[in-house]
């Protein structure tokens, strides 16, 4: 039965879940993957590089707000019917287009479109517009030759068409200052180039569904390859510091891999300072090597100057929660959620674990049936959907679970702590044991989220000294999230008992009125 309603619930999700979303603002534009034809057809990923060139120019008017292609429902089909796909995604405005591929030559044409009535606003060729509303032509001048002028050429495209829509007056684009500089060749020849294009593809793949390693590593090698061939070239290094970072965090990798991380993140950041997505995952790498305040300081910078940025919001949500302000981690992750609809199923797993940490299972359990409704196969929605039944359901029922998951993928050792913990609560402490691995314990000195789960696995044990190493770990590492640590029920043994565990714990709890008001004070004025 089970079964049967998620297969339901799958189905129906993209008819229904739309109307979850917020009527569109006036001054929200989506930016749809540009779609390949010729023959042969150009790669989807092109289409999608293209269209992310554009949405990040246009997200640079303070007066627009942009959902980026990343953000489309894989149900919402764009390419036959972008008015919908701009009704899903909370849109008054659609800009779509196509990219043609034909002799090693590459053309593209756009479209915007009024989501109210479909209406065609305007249309161009390359970086060329005609406002069809007004009847004015107005000139860009984008062309692009060959593949191997493709990704250089997208930040040329997206400069281009801003310019366009700017002067037709189609978008209400407030002034702006003047565009950015256009970047300079840095000689990525197009095998290279198409390297780091479907790289990207993979990356985002992987975090879209969260399905396994298999996305994650090939995009790793592909990025290792054009970066050491291509030095000098900024996306390269800032996405390989992201897919590595993400590596770590799911348990795939361990301090090498976050110190690698940090390398190509600052190397990326000192070729082009104002990448988001590099800054945002510095961030992150800061607060696990112990730069707590640094990283918040970057989190903070980015909500200041990209706060319609999904992730930039997704991003501040995961500090908040483990800087305990759970009420203004979900108030974030909600505005992520409105930006990036086609993030649902990450999101909901973060809301989940954020109502779980406020001990609040019945709005934890509907999170997870959202997020399960969407993706019924996510990796760590399962997993939360397992630790929600070890908690409030049936424990042998989220213990079956859990196992699946790892069956699945048996490199995602984030869950294996927390099935350790399973094993052991139904009566099975031996194959618990086993997976307390030493490259368990290694990889878990990377991430506080992982050392906390090992501390958690060591405390329900009855492990204190390796329970207390664990949990100074995590506290270093960055999970300041007082409100659960001192609360879980499997710590209540040691709580009781071990006044070493107790200092720990009081000491964070002393810490958070301070921590929690410079928080508030700067949310109050961003």
């Amino acid at each position: 039965a089970r079964a049967e309603r998620g297969g339901l619930l799958s189905a129906l999700a993209g008819r229904f879940l739309p109307a979850r979303i917020a009527p569109a603002p006036p001054n929200a534009v989506a930016v749809l993957p540009f779609e390949g034809t010729g023959d042969p057809p150009a790669p989807t990923y092109v289409g999608f590089a293209i269209a992310d060139a554009v949405a990040t120019r246009l997200a640079q008017a303070p007066s627009l707000l942009v959902r980026a292609p990343r953000t489309l429902r894989a149900a919402v089909s764009p390419a036959a019917d972008p008015v919908r796909a701009g009704r899903q995604l909370a849109a008054a405005f659609v800009l779509a287009g196509e990219v043609t591929q034909r002799d090693g030559a590459v053309g593209l044409s756009w479209r915007l479109l009024s989501v109210a009535d479909g209406r065609l606003r305007l249309e161009g060729q390359g970086g060329n517009g005609v406002a069809v509303a007004d009847d004015a032509v107005v000139a860009g001048g984008t062309e692009v030759a060959d593949t191997a002028d493709l990704v250089e050429a997208q930040q040329r495209l997206g400069d281009a068409v801003y310019r366009v829509i700017q002067s037709a007056g189609a978008l209400p684009i407030a002034p702006v200052p003047e565009n950015r500089p256009t970047a300079v060749d840095h000689g990525v020849d197009a095998e290279l180039a198409e390297d780091y294009l479907a790289a990207r593809s993979l990356l985002d793949t992987a975090a879209t569904r969260a399905s396994g390693r298999g996305d994650l590593a090939d995009a790793i090698g592909a990025l290792e390859r054009v970066a050491e061939a291509a030095p000098d070239f900024a996306p390269a290094h800032a996405a390989l510091g992201v897919a590595l970072t993400r590596y770590v965090r799911a348990g795939y990798g361990g301090v090498g891999h976050l110190l690698a991380a940090q390398r190509h993140l600052e190397r990326g950041l000192a070729l082009d300072p104002r990448n988001i997505e590099a800054k945002l995952y510095q961030g992150y790498t800061l607060l696990w090597r112990g730069e707590k305040e640094r990283g918040r300081q970057d989190v903070q910078h980015l909500l200041r100057t990209a706060g319609q940025d999904a992730e930039v919001r997704l991003g501040a949500g995961v500090v908040l929660q483990l800087d305990g302000l759970l009420a203004e981690a979900l108030r974030e992750l909600g505005t992520a959620l409105r930006l990036a609809p086609g993030s649902g199923p990450r999101i909901y797993n973060l809301r989940a674990r954020v109502h779980l940490y406020r001990q609040d299972a019945g709005a934890a359990r509907r999170e997870i049936e959202r997020g399960l409704a969407v993706a019924p196969g996510h990796t760590l929605l399962r997993t939360t959907d397992a630790v929600w039944h070890l908690r409030h359901g049936d424990p042998h029922w989220g213990l079956g679970r859990l196992e699946e998951v790892v069956a699945d993928d048996p490199d995602l050792r984030l869950a294996h702590p927390t099935l350790a913990i399973a094993r052991h609560k139904v009566g099975e402490p031996t194959r618990a044991a086993d997976l307390m691995t030493d490259e368990l314990l290694a990889f878990s000195a990377a991430d506080c989220e992982m050392a906390y789960r090992v501390a958690t696995y060591f405390a329900v044990v009855g492990d204190a000294p390796a329970a207390l190493h664990w949990l100074r770990k995590a506290v270093y590492l960055g999970n300041h999230n007082a409100p659960w640590l001192t609360a879980n029920p499997d710590w209540a043994a040691l709580r009781e008992a071990d006044p070493d565990v107790r200092g720990v714990l009081r000491d964070l709890a002393a810490f958070q009125p301070a921590l929690h008001a410079r928080w508030r004070r700067f949310l109050e004025t961003a």
